[in-house]
């Protein structure tokens, strides 16, 4: 593309300008929908849907249930030809979740092409009394999990966008002839990234209807397929289920969560055109991504940063040295979350909690992370929002909640509980299938009389892991 591309001021703007050069090229589609939307027929449907808009003006927070169909597209794009803030909601969220994060993010209306009527003006009940305006420069917030284990609202910015885009051009690919494969949920950055970048590259994003790994094939075969993003769950089944790889991928982008080398020796040594990246809602995604040919020589490398990205391992400086923290700066760190919680965030950049080591060459590795973290199927997972409402059963003293090395899902959450007496389990299940999003509920429950306890008082993790190893779990999915 031109390089005034990246120096367009807004997501509407740059919707606009690929609509005027190249009107007929394809904009989005869906794997499941026959119907499909070129960049002037996009401009133009946004354009219908903003004027019923009439309650939203530049930084209002607009709330957008991201269903995986054609309609959620130009709803979104409306909602930026306001010059309003979009706040991405998960489908799966139900109402207690969904009023956690308007508790963060209060938004004055909520758009669910899935309702009766699409667009949901909230009253002073639904939200709380504070302004609900931004600086129509942050187009997008979007909710990750932090360690205190409340989703955090993270700002993200037109400047942040475009510093991606032009860093996932320049590392994987991203030009008029690509066409991205979208199977990821579209309220996750990963999913929602292609649909903005689009207009930027003036490419094609296919939204997948649903994951389906027997399909996967077949689908981006039909859809010409450049590039697909996946997680490393996804790429392992996909490979169980395949025996080919379509001739017209260039890119398989994988992340989301730490890629194992054995699943990248196995991808590669199928034909698999497979890049390997590491990043974070804060960052707008990428941090860092290995492209096959530095794959080839280190399978657990994610690869130098990205470019405009820059990066310091105080203790890790060397092959030779001990893992050290991990912390970024760019243009692609968010300026912030939105209610003040600095945590992070810090002027010398962005704390990830990851640990890493980089080589002379400046490839990363990221080995482990300083904190709790769970990372499942491509989601994060905040450990301490589990053991919160296993805590509040009756019967239950305490709980912890860990992650265990999985095939499948590169870790899976697991629960201990401690009771006086034997729990309820029934009610125990319908407490975390309720008040937990589907990620945040445990796969196994232990039960056991007391906790193992360092000298400090702390939870001992590995005597708990012990404990888990040789036991049978009181419940298992």
């Amino acid at each position: 593309m031109a390089e005034t591309a990246w120096v367009r001021p807004s997501i509407s703007a740059w919707l606009r300008s690929t609509a005027t050069a190249r009107p007929e090229s394809l904009a989005v589609t869906c794997t499941d929908a026959p119907g499909r939307l070129t960049f002037a027929q996009l401009a133009e449907a946004a354009a219908r849907r903003a004027e019923e808009l009439t309650m939203v003006g530049p930084g209002d927070r607009v709330g957008v249930v991201m269903h995986r169909s054609l309609e959620t597209v130009p709803w979104l794009y409306a909602v930026w030809h306001r010059h309003a803030t979009a706040v991405p909601l998960g489908p799966q969220l139900g109402r207690p979740q969904r009023q956690q994060r308007f508790a963060r993010v209060p938004v004055g209306a909520v758009i669910d092409t899935a309702a009766r009527s699409p667009i949901t003006v909230l009253d002073a009940r639904e939200r709380p009394h504070t302004p609900h305006r931004l600086d129509p420069e942050v187009p997008l917030i979007m909710f990750t999990s932090g360690s205190t284990g409340v989703p955090k609202p993270v700002q993200i910015t037109h400047r942040n966008l475009r510093a991606a885009a032009a860093a996932n051009a320049e590392r994987v690919t991203g030009t008029a002839d690509t066409v991205w494969f979208d199977p990821l949920p579209l309220e996750h950055m990963g999913g929602l990234l292609p649909i903005i970048r689009a207009p930027l590259y003036g490419m094609t994003t296919v939204i997948d209807a649903g994951f389906d790994a027997d399909a996967l094939t077949g689908r981006l075969q039909r859809s010409g397929a450049t590039a697909v993003s996946l997680v490393p769950t996804m790429l392992r089944r996909w490979l169980a289920a395949t025996d080919a790889v379509p001739a017209s991928l260039d890119a398989v982008l994988v992340g989301g969560a730490a890629t194992p080398p054995d699943l990248v020796q196995r991808a590669r040594a199928r034909g698999v055109p497979l890049y390997v990246t590491y990043g974070m809602t804060e960052t707008t995604s990428q941090i860092a991504t290995a492209t096959p040919a530095m794959l080839a020589e280190d399978p657990t490398t994610v690869g130098p940063p990205v470019a405009g990205v820059t990066v310091e391992v105080p203790a890790g400086a060397d092959a030779d040295a001990a893992p050290g923290p991990l912390v970024v700066r760019g243009a692609v760190l968010s300026p912030g979350y939105l209610d003040g919680d600095r945590t992070g965030f810090t002027d010398g950049g962005f704390q990830t909690g990851d640990l890493a080591v980089m080589d002379a060459l400046g490839w990363l590795t990221i080995v482990g992370r300083s904190d709790r973290r769970i990372v499942s199927g491509g989601e994060t997972v905040d450990p301490g929002v589990t053991e919160d409402v296993l805590a509040a059963v009756p019967l239950v003293r305490t709980a912890w909640v860990g992650g265990l090395p999985d095939e499948e899902w590169g870790e899976r959450v697991v629960a201990v509980v401690t009771t006086d007496a034997p729990p309820q389990l029934p009610e125990l299940i319908t407490r975390v299938s309720t008040a937990l999003d589907p990620a945040h509920r445990p796969r196994s429950i232990y039960i056991t009389d007391a906790l193992p306890r360092t000298a400090s008082g702390t939870v001992d993790a590995p005597a708990v892991r012990r404990f888990i190893a040789d036991a049978q779990p009181a419940w298992h999915a």
